[in-house]
């Protein structure tokens, strides 16, 4: 064994280069008190971006599509286009309601992308219908049907609204002032299957009518009190084939591209919106004869 010069007695033994334990649990713990501090303020901020998010959407969409359906509704038309012109199909009540609605519009409806061998008239189909979505939601769709000479409240072109919706439930304001769950124009157009729809038009010149013929039958009979009418006039009641108004009632669900939004028990944020829309064109408006008018205007 040699021995060890002086130099080698006074060196002790070399240090290793490192991090002892506790520097080591020293920076674990300002790492971690670091990480703590910065999910705490990006939790906060993501919060308060939901709660400004919720605000911002919360009626906003409900009420958007409430427009979309007042505009459809309030061009609703029924003169000339045969018995199936409105159908209001019921399902279910309440938040359960997943309720069809189907009409003819003048309302603005997006062009067709594909070209129709069929000339497009101003008038289409236009219909509102749920169908079943993930995790327990139903999609609204808006339907569109260009050309209606064939079956105009069936088939057509669905377009997606709005995906986070629980219950859509509509009702009908009657002749009588009562309110239905379901309409169906073609059932209330039954009694006039024997008129020619294409051409059904009420006109006020009705009293002009019955005193012509009058005048006729005194001129044939030479009795003047044929002029006379005791009688009471009969009414012919014209049929409603559209509601007075419409009752829209919609459950949505609040929510963004990243799901709905939650409220304090992690249940989802349920809004009803609803909306009492009028239809004008529902009243029979008595309008003047053209062929008369037409006869009054030639010199």
């Amino acid at each position: 064994m040699r021995p060890q010069g002086p130099d080698q007695r006074r060196r002790g033994p070399r240090r290793q280069a490192g991090f002892t334990l506790i520097e080591l649990i020293v920076v674990i713990g300002i790492f971690g008190s670091v990480m703590a501090i910065c999910y705490s303020i990006l939790d906060s901020t993501m919060r308060a971006d939901q709660r400004i998010t919720r605000n911002t959407r919360s009626g906003k969409v409900g009420q958007g599509i409430i427009q979309q359906i007042r505009r459809d509704l309030q061009g609703a038309v029924w003169r000339s286009y045969g018995p199936e012109v409105f159908i209001g199909i019921d399902g279910g009540e309440a938040e359960g309601a997943a309720d069809e609605l189907h009409f003819l519009t003048t309302a603005p409806v997006p062009s067709p992308e594909d070209d129709f061998d069929v000339r497009v008239s101003e008038v289409a189909g236009v219909g509102y219908v749920l169908k079943p979505g993930e995790d327990n939601w139903n999609t609204l769709f808006r339907r569109v049907k260009w050309e209606i000479a064939d079956a105009p409240l069936d088939d057509g072109e669905y377009t997606e609204v709005y995906g986070l919706v629980l219950a859509l439930d509509f009702h009908y304001l009657g002749e009588a002032e009562e309110w239905l769950d379901e309409w169906d124009a073609s059932t209330l157009l039954a009694e006039l299957e024997n008129e020619n729809y294409d051409t059904f038009l009420p006109f006020n010149d009705q009293e002009e009518a019955d005193e012509e013929q009058a005048a006729l039958d005194a001129a044939e009979t030479g009795d003047p009190t044929a002029l006379i009418d005791d009688g009471e006039e009969e009414e012919v009641e014209i049929p409603l084939p559209l509601p007075r108004a419409v009752e829209v009632v919609l459950y949505l669900g609040v929510g963004d591209e990243r799901g709905p939004f939650l409220d304090e028990d992690g249940n989802p944020i349920i809004e009803r919106v609803s909306a009492i829309i009028p239809i004008i064109t529902s009243e029979v408006i008595v309008v003047e004869d053209p062929n008369e008018t037409e006869e009054e205007e030639d010199p």
